[in-house]
């Protein structure tokens, strides 16, 4: 068995520096592990908190693509019910206009049956003076 003083100081040198080499790189390491351990238990601690923040967002997002929907629905509602109104206008408009037209043939045909009457009667008052 090898005792400490037995064992040469270059050799105890040569360990220890060997130690050293495998401290540098094992150390940060180390440090690294431990930073992405505490991390991730604190991303734990944090996981009601991130869930209701994600469940947020997403509702949020569906809101505000319904609200986009129904605003774009809205929207060709709205224009379909103007141009039916259009249409219903220019259809108004025509029958009016033909109402119009109807009304003027039947006033001047009415005219013409009141002077046509007038003329018999004024030819029959001749003729009965005359007879």
């Amino acid at each position: 068995m090898t005792t400490p003083d037995s064992v040469p100081i270059a050799d105890r040198v040569r360990f220890w520096e060997e130690q050293d080499k495998i401290n540098q790189e094992l150390i940060p390491r180390v440090i690294r592990q431990h930073e992405l351990l505490t991390a991730h238990i604190a991303d734990h601690e944090n996981l009601p908190l991130i869930a209701g923040n994600a469940i947020s967002e997403a509702l949020a997002e569906a809101r505000e693509e319904q609200q986009r929907h129904y605003d774009a629905a809205l929207e060709a509602a709205k224009q379909e019910l103007q141009q039916e109104y259009d249409a219903a206008r220019a259809n108004f408009d025509r029958v009016v206009t033909t109402l119009n037209q109807e009304w003027r043939k039947t006033r001047s045909v009415l005219i013409g049956i009141t002077i046509a009457s007038a003329a018999i009667a004024v030819a029959v008052i001749i003729v009965a003076i005359l007879t």
